[in-house]
């Protein structure tokens, strides 16, 4: 679940804005009691905001709620119920309230579409988020229903951002604006988000057509990884090339996303086995990774360690030791995960015995054991006393090698006490 997706913020200002209007207006009854009920629904969505914040999701739940009570009062073509609905869907996506999250972005998916149309930014996101939810849901029942409601809910938000993409690099004529409800209405939360989107896109310096196409990149990044992570390489593959071929548009060729889904899509290809369409990939993430976070940052040597292992895998045993060698050096000065470090030098010493460097590689287990030992890491531990007993064996040292499988088997008794006393 997304925890770290942002509630919709309801305008503060609201009110002030329908008194100003009743006063103009001369009005007392009706308008009154519309802005006493704007008062109230700005309260409890306040509270809701600040909950949820906190991760108090049953509060928020409460509140969210009562907002929409209090909608009901609110004036004919008011906006921001509708971002209510959806802000209620992701309290009850927090809480696992599956059917319920369901039925709400439901119900916010058919506002937005009522106000803007069904080719909106908006809508293109609950598309998302419900395919967010159906996927977090088959993780706790594997349903192949969840996983063909997912894959339809993201091929719904690529439609509508494909859509949105072509009207903002003029493929396709721009829809017209649909008219106002009402001709008296408060500021609505939606146009407060759309004039920040606009303002962050000014400070940005990135173009609508730009904008539009980092968004339709995002959507057909998160179908990409879906088929990905369900083994379906087949259908990845053609929608990874389009997401590379929109990140240059949309990030003028240099940017942290294009650093991010360039190593992505070459480790997709990794795990295929395709190595020659991974290489060059990999070399474009290391080099713009260098140049945008930094040469010794830990982005890029998390790409050099990865493409250590593609050279390990093809063999080229030299590289795959020179890139370990550079991407644990830069771990190490950032003060990375001390544990992590250690678990990822086993490869750096497996690619050391595998030159037949076994002095250094000794170095290597030692030190990465010590860490692990200290740390207390039992299956860390494990898997590292299994590389040196092989290590060992290498050496034909096989008293020694031995006594680690003596202490590898310790190690796993003592994790299967624990995890049977729990």
């Amino acid at each position: 679940m997304k925890n770290s997706r942002l509630i919709l913020k309801q305008q503060p200002q609201v009110l002030s804005l329908l008194l100003s209007a009743t006063i103009a207006l001369g009005s007392s009854g009706l308008l009154a009691q519309v802005a006493w009920a704007a008062n109230k629904f700005e309260m409890y969505s306040t509270s809701a905001e600040k909950a949820y914040g906190a991760q108090d999701y049953p509060e928020a739940e409460k509140n969210f709620l009562e907002a929409l009570n209090e909608s009901g009062k609110l004036e004919k073509g008011d906006k921001r119920p509708a971002t209510t609905m959806y802000n209620l869907a992701l309290v009850y996506q927090a809480q696992g309230k599956y059917k319920e999250a369901e039925d709400m972005f439901v119900k916010a998916k058919d506002a937005f579409v009522g106000f803007y149309g069904a080719d909106h930014q908006r809508v293109g996101q609950v598309y998302l988020d419900m395919a967010d939810l159906y996927v977090q849901q088959a993780g706790e029942d594997a349903k192949p229903e969840l996983r063909t409601k997912a894959a339809e809910n993201y091929k719904n938000a690529i439609a509508v951002f494909e859509k949105i993409y072509a009207q903002a690099t003029g493929q396709a004529p721009a829809e017209e604006k649909k008219p106002e409800a009402t001709e008296l209405k408060p500021k609505t939360t939606a146009e407060g988000d759309d004039k920040k989107k606009e303002a962050k896109q000014a400070d940005s310096g990135k173009s609508p057509a730009q904008e539009a196409a980092s968004n339709l990149a995002s959507a057909i990044r998160s179908l990409a990884g879906f088929y990905a992570e369900n083994d379906e390489f087949t259908p990845a593959e053609p929608l990874y090339t389009r997401m590379l071929e929109l990140d240059d548009f949309a990030y003028g060729g240099e940017d942290k996303q294009i650093v991010k889904d360039k190593a992505q899509v070459a480790e997709f290809y990794c795990v295929q086995g395709k190595y020659k369409p991974a290489t060059p990939l990999f070399e474009q993430a290391v080099a713009l990774s260098e140049k945008v976070n930094g040469p010794e940052s830990l982005e890029t040597a998390q790409i050099l360690y990865n493409f250590g292992g593609l050279q390990y895998d093809e063999g080229t045993f030299n590289e795959a030791e020179r890139m370990f060698k550079l991407a644990i050096k830069i771990f190490e000065k950032n003060n990375h995960d001390e544990n992590d470090v250690a678990m990822k030098s086993i490869a750096l010493a497996d690619v050391l015995d595998m030159q037949s460097k076994s002095e250094e590689a000794q170095t290597v287990y030692k030190k990465s054991i010590a860490s692990l030992e200290k740390n207390d890491d039992p299956a860390g531990l494990i898997a590292c006393l299994k590389g040196y007993q092989k290590h060992l064996l290498i050496l034909n040292r096989k008293d020694e090698a031995t006594k680690v499988g003596a202490r590898i088997k310790e190690l796993k008794a003592g994790a299967n006490k624990k995890a049977a006393q729990e």
